[in-house]
């Protein structure tokens, strides 16, 4: 039971913060990457303390093109989709209201953002739509997601 195992349990709560679905190592760091909606956290592997919190949020334009599209505002939120390691960086990419973006951050500090693109072909317009993509040695991304607002064209980039 719950009360059994309870001892080994380590938790991890950020007021505000839902939808936490996607994990990713920096076994160099030994630290937990974790993406939720709005937010990136970085984690003590042992414990799950917080080491930093980062709010990514949609801009209100982009919110605003979102709900015209007659989106809810549940759904015109940015549902962090993609977090792969890569050296010393984060790759990362969010649904950002039906317009998916990716940065290239570092990973020590993910405030720290060297470049922006855009997440089509990357990252899934929808938050309810499935993805996946890796990371090669040499650097190649490979994506698996729906390539259109609807996510009727899935394909591997």
């Amino acid at each position: 039971s719950y009360l059994e195992i309870g001892p080994w349990l380590r938790e991890f709560r950020a007021k505000n913060a839902v939808d936490f679905s996607q994990l990713t190592f920096d076994p160099g760091q030994k630290e937990l990457v974790v993406g939720a909606r709005n937010y990136l956290f970085r984690l003590q592997l042992e414990d799950l303390s917080l080491i930093q919190a980062v709010e990514w949020e949609c801009d209100e334009a982009t919110k605003k093109a979102c709900y015209s599209k007659g989106k809810s505002k549940e759904e015109c939120q940015n549902y962090i989709r993609v977090l792969l390691v890569g050296g010393d960086r984060l790759f990362t990419c969010g649904t950002n209201a039906f317009t998916p973006v990716c940065t290239n951050r570092s990973l020590n500090n993910l405030t720290e953002i060297h470049d922006q693109i855009s997440g089509m072909a990357r990252c899934p317009y929808s938050p309810q739509h499935n993805s996946t993509a890796l990371l090669t040695a040499g650097g190649e991304l490979y994506a698996a997601t729906a390539m259109d607002f609807p996510g009727r064209d899935p394909a591997i980039y």
